[in-house]
């Protein structure tokens, strides 16, 4: 007669004197893993320092973005200030009065509510002044507000156009990244991370 062959489980019970690890060998890997950790962690924060640099610079990028709509939408210029060496910003409606109104900017001003944007950057980023990281000097004094150093305001003009500059950020580790701000356009492009 035919027979048909039975399978074999896949599972075999094996006998064997010895079926699982030793606490000798579980502490071995145990401290190659610890080891292996130790010398990736540097490299490992630096790329997470480089990551918040860039972002931080991306979002800079977005505030200015931000400003050049403003001003064009709401047709009155508007103002980007940092802290010098210090992590805060703001956005306001610019307060001066020799600039020019284009026809409506009045009516469209007062129906919308012309608000400013503050912020800060992430902890152990800050803005640096231009001058002094080249060694110029300081050309440009900005604003002193309750004892603290401001920029000179970058304006943002309701015809697009905007003044022409260059910010920098850098971060404790010593690498910066440079944002600048084209003066006939109004846009602001992110240059490549480097070290001080």
């Amino acid at each position: 007669m035919f027979q048909i062959p039975m399978p074999t489980p896949a599972f075999r019970r094996v006998n064997c004197s010895r079926c699982a690890f030793t606490l000798t060998e579980v502490l071995i890997v145990l401290a190659l893993l610890l080891v292996i950790l130790t010398i990736s962690w540097p490299s490992m924060m630096r790329l997470n320092q480089k990551q918040q640099l860039k972002q931080s610079a991306m979002l800079i990028q977005t505030q200015l973005s931000a400003a050049r709509m403003r001003a064009i939408e709401n047709s009155t210029a508007y103002e980007f200030s940092y802290e010098r060496s210090g992590r805060r910003y703001s956005v306001t409606p610019s307060l001066k009065t020799n600039e020019i109104v284009l026809p409506g900017a009045v009516e469209k001003a007062t129906a919308t509510a012309l608000e400013a944007i503050v912020g800060e950057l992430p902890s152990g980023i800050v803005f640096a002044d231009h001058d002094e990281m080249t060694g110029r000097g300081n050309e440009a004094k900005g604003l002193q507000a309750n004892g603290e150093d401001w920029s000179v305001p970058i304006v943002f003009y309701p015809d697009g156009t905007s003044d022409q500059s260059d910010l920098l950020l850098f971060d404790r580790s010593g690498q910066l990244i440079s944002i600048k701000i084209r003066g006939l356009t109004g846009m602001a492009k992110v240059g490549r991370l480097r070290k001080a």
